[in-house]
């Protein structure tokens, strides 16, 4: 029994240690016949570059923009996007965040009316 406790203690101080790229979140404003799209990353996090996509159903999404991340240390960690030609009268945007390792994270997904 203690060994497995020994474990568990083990493997959620390596876990907490390690910096998770958890998706920042989207925020998402209509602005006239624009909407504007902004996040903002921690400085810490390893992410080479950002997909910004939009759907007019919520099922099919197709990229709007791609956004790398400047490597220098005094690049700026908020990002706006203007989309210029939302589609229809209902949108819905996500963010996809890739890292270093390639692995993707999605933000959850926003509605705009």
């Amino acid at each position: 029994m203690r060994f497995f406790l020994f474990i568990i203690i083990f493997l959620l101080s390596v876990i907490s240690s390690q910096a998770v790229n958890l998706p920042p979140e989207l925020k998402v404003v209509k602005e006239n016949q624009m909407v504007k799209l902004s996040w903002q990353v921690n400085p810490e996090l390893d992410v080479t570059h950002f997909i910004l996509e939009r759907s007019n159903d919520a099922i099919a999404f197709k990229t709007l923009v791609i956004l790398t991340r400047p490597d220098t240390d005094d690049s700026s960690n908020q990002f706006v996007h203007m989309d210029a030609l939302p589609l229809g009268e209902e949108h819905f945007y996500r963010l996809k965040m890739i890292g270093k390792d390639g692995v993707s994270t999605y933000s959850k997904v926003v509605r705009v009316n």
